[in-house]
């Protein structure tokens, strides 16, 4: 997790796995970059992360993701 990013502010550390979007699983089905697709820069949402065997929610406010990633 690249540091100043909103991910990194919010708590997501390297290693997390993230299992949910305001409360929509991330899987197979709904991917990560479609489910946020559905926000806007500033929306904050809940992220379900998996650390360590323990579900851990986060609180991010997304921002406009850089070009090239």
């Amino acid at each position: 997790v690249e540091s100043g990013t909103p991910a990194a502010d919010a708590g997501i550390q390297d290693g997390d796995i993230i299992t949910a979007i305001n409360g929509e699983s991330i899987d197979n089905e709904s991917p990560l970059d479609a489910t946020l697709s559905q926000y806007a820069p500033g929306d904050t949402v809940s992220v379900d992360v998996l650390r360590d065997g323990q579900t851990v929610t986060l609180s991010v406010t997304l921002a406009v993701r850089p070009s090239g990633l």
